[in-house]
């Protein structure tokens, strides 16, 4: 990653302790750039995500009174589809792994759990969530280009059959 380019980072975490040392492993990052912007809750992060750019969301698993599925669901319904990377930080022993490969089916990128949390750990998930966005947005891309290619070339060779007369 570019280290003069500034990522802004949504954290959406209930915890103020927890949330507070995700900050401070970010801005400890030499390698990275990042602006923290700090929600406690699923409606917070949603208002967030209507009005900033946002380059990655770092997300706690188990928010009281919703999941991250239902973040993820929100999300989508509003957005039609998942804008941003999604790193989901999570307990090992409340998750079970139905519901984090569903999350992961759903659009979170990375799943790191609170327990193995380090400065090098948090920036290569959210460094990794970025970059497979950004494969899939590329993808995504070349997808409808070559749609729109198919098309003029499906419009080409009817003209062609109606000058050939069939």
């Amino acid at each position: 990653m570019n280290s003069s380019k500034l990522f802004r980072i949504l954290v959406i975490e209930d915890n103020p302790k927890e949330s507070e040392l995700y900050k401070q492993l970010l801005l400890d990052d030499n390698s990275n750039n990042y602006d923290i912007i700090e929600a406690e809750d699923i409606e917070q992060a949603l208002g967030y995500c209507n009005i900033l750019s946002i380059d990655c969301i770092v997300l706690d698993f188990n928010l009281p009174g919703s999941d991250s599925l239902e973040f993820l669901v929100d999300v989508e319904s509003q957005f039609g589809r998942i804008h941003w990377p999604i790193v989901l930080l999570g307990e090992d022993e409340s998750e079970s792994s139905v519901a984090v490969v569903e999350a992961l089916k759903r659009g979170a990128e990375e799943y790191l759990s609170k327990k193995h949390i380090s400065q090098e750990n948090l920036s290569r998930s959210i460094n990794s969530a970025m970059n497979s966005m950004n494969a899939k947005r590329h993808e995504e891309s070349v997808k409808h280009e070559l749609i729109k290619e198919n098309e003029n070339l499906k419009k080409e060779v009817a003209e062609l059959k109606k000058k050939l007369g069939e």
